[in-house]
């Protein structure tokens, strides 16, 4: 039977599960607006600026990988922290499973871009990315630099790296479920990061009309 010991999390509202889940409780959203992003208003086209959901304090002045990275270290050491109090040991039989964004979303969800031109540009873009397999080596960089960041006593074997979008957390909890009853593991740490703020991603949620703006 497989049990949760531990859990993090690093969110808009908290760097940690019980700063998070207070804030949510006390009824606040951590929204602000996007740094130097702005998109065309849909009555008059005037530039607005874009609400978004971002890490306080710890990914401020990083982007892409890097933003994410940061998310990581901070989940991981918290993590580390709450399983040594546990007593087990976490040298051997230590599973990693990483859930990361679809390295193709921004050329997704074609149907709701009205823009013919765009959409045309970016189904062609998705062809092009749909016949590169994913490697997960994104998921074995950002996994070895935060376990080397922890001081993580034991190796930090990625056992699954998956692209599966909003699924891709729970895909993993099930290949780690499967493992641990098979035996294989004595311990799974599932790992999922994500962020919505670039540029880039902001947008892609602009042209599919699914961007608040303030």
């Amino acid at each position: 039977m497989a049990a949760v010991l531990a859990h993090s999390m690093v969110t808009a509202l908290g760097c940690d599960s019980a700063d998070a889940c207070a804030a949510a409780r006390a009824g606040l959203t951590g929204a602000a607006r996007a740094d130097g992003v702005k998109v065309s208003a849909a009555a008059d086209g005037r530039p607005e600026p874009v609400a978004v959901h971002a890490v306080p304090v710890l990914t401020k002045g990083f982007e892409g990988e890097a933003r994410l990275q940061c998310m990581v270290d901070h989940a991981l050491l918290d993590m580390k922290m709450q399983l040594v109090r546990t007593g087990l040991p976490l040298e051997h039989r230590v599973g990693f499973y990483f859930a990361v964004a679809d390295p193709a979303r921004e050329y997704r969800a074609l149907d709701l871009i009205t823009a013919d031109s765009v959409r045309e540009e970016k189904a062609e873009v998705a062809k092009a990315l749909a016949a590169q397999p994913f490697d997960g080596a994104c998921a074995q960089r950002m996994l070895g630099r935060s376990a080397a960041a922890a001081q993580w006593p034991g190796p930090a074997r990625l056992m699954r790296a998956m692209a599966a979008g909003q699924a891709g957390s729970l895909a993993c909890v099930a290949a780690a479920r499967q493992d641990l009853e098979a035996g294989h593991l004595d311990l799974a740490i599932v790992a999922a990061v994500d962020s919505l703020i670039s540029p880039a991603t902001l947008n892609w949620l602009h042209q599919c009309h699914r961007l608040k703006t303030t």
